[in-house]
């Protein structure tokens, strides 16, 4: 099956409300970023859907394919649907009370989701979600307030948001699986402590990472400490590596150098959005003797 077949297929089963074939279409591994407060994983997926079909019986994506290149599949949609049925979203984990079926119809704001397909399964299905969209802004066209800091619910998100930390950390570490990238960094994230040079976006993030790889093959990066406060986390790390490549216009010196350093990101729609950093860059250059 096609890439974009696939993708389609799995927002028909949706609207036909047939678990059995999106479960067949989804990779064990499969994530979904954006629509949810955090990221959902094939299981959580299922009870995602489910909770959407039994509140909106005639959900509709009306959906439209942008672009098909390789594995990667662009679709924008805008949802219709009527509120005929309960909305129980303490499936998902969030403290909130059942609501009961209001008969409300709604056009959501146009979303494009982007889709990984790999072997006729969706691996990655990303949806850039406008402030109105998604759960959170279904609950308010439903008139419903949710918590700024649920108490059943926070260290569930906590636990969630500390994995960015962890993760970014893994970019830099030798081993580190660069799939990542696509998976925490926003395409038009934006960093206010990259080094000079680097392209905007993702792609900046993707060019960073291999100047250190190359430069430092044993590279590593430890997540010491990991802080969240609202859509912050804040990350204290230990680097380090062997310089055996060019660094900056610097030949490889064959030294080791270690850092110490704190970085800071915002995340929105479940992926980092926004960085800073503060690191020990001068001490570093002088253990190279750059």
């Amino acid at each position: 099956m096609q890439p974009a077949k696939t993708a389609l297929a799995l927002l028909a089963a949706w609207e036909a409300h047939d678990a059995n074939r999106a479960a067949s279409l989804l990779a064990d591994d499969f994530v979904l970023t954006g629509p949810a407060p955090v990221p959902l994983d094939k299981n959580a997926f299922l009870v995602f859907q489910q909770t959407h079909t039994d509140a909106f019986p005639d959900w509709n994506f009306n959906a439209q394919v942008l672009e098909e290149k390789g594995e990667h599949v662009r679709i924008v949609v805008q949802i219709t649907a009527t509120h005929l049925g309960t909305y129980d979203l303490s499936k998902l984990g969030l403290p909130l009370p059942p609501i009961a079926a209001t008969a409300k119809r709604r056009q959501w704001p146009q979303e494009t989701m982007e889709f990984s397909v790999a072997g006729d399964k969706v691996a990655k299905l990303q949806v850039t979600v406008p402030a109105e969209g998604g759960v959170i802004g279904t609950l308010a066209w439903l008139g419903v307030k949710v918590p700024a800091a649920p108490p059943a619910n926070g260290a569930a998100i906590g636990a969630a948001l500390r994995e960015f930390g962890y993760k970014w950390s893994q970019l830099f570490t030798a081993s580190g699986d660069l799939a990542l990238i696509d998976e925490i960094v926003a395409a038009d994230f934006v960093s206010h402590s990259a080094p000079q040079g680097l392209p905007p976006g993702r792609e900046g993030v993707r060019e960073w990472v291999r100047i250190f790889r190359q430069a430092f093959p044993d590279i590593y990066s430890n997540a010491e400490d990991i802080i969240v406060e609202n859509d912050k986390v804040v990350e204290r790390f230990a680097a380090g590596g062997t310089n055996l490549g060019p660094f900056f216009g610097n030949p490889p010196s064959g030294k080791k150098a270690t850092t110490t350093g704190i970085n800071i990101f915002r995340i929105a729609n479940g992926q980092i959005i926004e960085h800073w950093a503060n690191s020990d860059d001068l001490g570093f250059m002088r253990q190279l003797s750059a």
